[in-house]
């Protein structure tokens, strides 16, 4: 149940809120990207700029949730998953398929009458260390289904976790929509002596003082700041994180975000959670029997290790030896942001490799490091803007990685 904070706001409606035209930077916003950056989409990043829109997108909200209160929106506690029976013999094997039926109950312990929650569910075993995601089915009344395959033998456990209530989403798409602007950024301009520094993003309004147009010419990459009252364009000299709005939402809409009521909250199951799953079967010739998979991910998780379902063969790396036989008498380029970047600092400590110093921020980089005996240089270099970094990042060095990868000479190293 809410506590006593929560229930001052529990049994009033929220009011949902729309961005209108006026309000929403978003309509202009693009105009003037369009308008200053000289680049139209070809017919192909047309149709994959719907196909990503399209993967995103999110169920519209039904009439009936204009009048909503807090304690008609989803509880992780009163809402249940079943996990389905097992066909046939009644049997789990590697290779079949486990089903659980999700029903989502609101905090008067009725049956939501809409979907659109954001649920999670994943099939793990602690004393494995394995773990695979599901696939959560959204049927739009309020029911939901997750399809798991069964990939290991032993224990399993089905896990799953609302993420954020419907409401929820309704209020971040709309913080997105209003202010897609709402982290700033700012560069400083120098001739000289004198010194400007000024608002930049990927887009800014055009009436209210000249930009400066960095538009990436390869990418089409948009990124304007405001023109210095007095220097010229060409005299920016870095990139730097400015503020963050705060406030952005009511404390009501702040009720849809509260941890341990309806935020990454696990939901309970009503029966047996847990599984044991056989070998493989196999048919009397001694081939294997599986059953043709309605769901199947990318790869999982298994005694701590990931395992590829992709056919590609994977290699651990948990000693300095072994990363600098793979690595010897190689260039490694390492590009993209601060979750790939640990993959450098991994390499890079576990491997023994010495870091060259150039004199640039550790975390955006660009940073090397090298081992001479083994002819091994590691490469490091962080994405395009925007780059949300405290660190102050050389305007020379902004650079996005589609762009490196044009200039980058082939090889033959196997």
């Amino acid at each position: 149940m809410p506590n006593e904070l929560l229930k001052q706001f529990w049994s009033r409606p929220i009011i949902w809120r729309v961005p209108t035209e006026k309000e929403s930077p978003i309509q202009y916003n693009k105009t003037h990207c369009f308008k200053y950056s000289g680049q139209k989409a070809s017919p192909e990043e047309a149709e994959e700029e719907r196909v990503l829109l399209d993967s995103i997108a999110w169920p519209r909200p039904p009439a009936q949730l204009a009048n909503t209160t807090l304690e008609q929106t989803s509880d992780p506690t009163k809402s249940i998953f079943t996990i389905l029976p097992a066909g046939g013999d009644g049997e789990r094997h590697v290779g079949d398929q486990l089903k659980a039926v999700i029903h989502m109950h609101n905090f008067q312990g009725r049956h939501q009458p809409h979907g659109g929650d954001f649920l999670v569910a994943r099939l793990h075993s602690p004393t494995l260390l394995a773990g695979v995601a599901g696939q959560v089915l959204d049927h739009g009344n309020g029911s939901y289904s997750a399809v798991f395959p069964l990939l290991w033998e032993g224990s399993a456990q089905v896990e799953v976790t609302l993420v954020h209530p419907y409401e929820a989403i309704l209020v971040l798409q709309w913080v997105t929509d209003v202010h897609p602007d709402r982290i700033s950024f700012t560069s400083l301009f120098r001739s000289g002596t004198r010194t400007e520094t000024t608002e930049c993003n990927r887009c800014l309004p055009p009436n209210q003082q000249p930009l400066c147009n960095y538009t990436d010419v390869l990418t089409g990459e948009p990124w304007f700041c405001f023109k210095p009252k007095v220097l010229g364009c060409d005299t920016r000299v870095n990139h730097v994180m400015g503020g963050e709005m705060k406030n952005l939402i009511s404390k009501k809409e702040e009720m849809l975000f509260r941890s341990g009521v309806n935020l990454k909250e696990f939901i309970n199951a009503l029966g047996a959670k847990s599984i044991n799953v056989l070998p493989e079967r196999k048919e009397a010739n001694g081939s294997h029997s599986l059953e043709p998979p309605e769901v199947m991910p990318s790869g999982y998780y298994y005694q701590g290790t990931w395992r590829t379902l992709s056919g590609v063969e994977m290699s651990p790396f948990r000693t300095s030896s072994s990363i600098t036989q793979c690595l010897r008498s190689k260039v490694v380029h390492i590009m993209g942001d601060s979750t790939v970047r640990q993959w450098y600092w991994y390499l890079r400590d576990k491997g023994e490799i010495k870091e060259f110093d150039l004199r640039t921020p550790s975390k955006t980089g660009p940073t090397i490091s090298i081992d001479m005996a083994n002819n091994i240089m590691l490469k490091f270099r962080f994405h395009g803007l925007p780059i949300r970094h405290a660190h102050v990042t050389s305007a020379s060095e902004l650079r996005y990685i589609s762009s490196e990868l044009d200039h980058m000479p082939g090889g033959t190293g196997g």
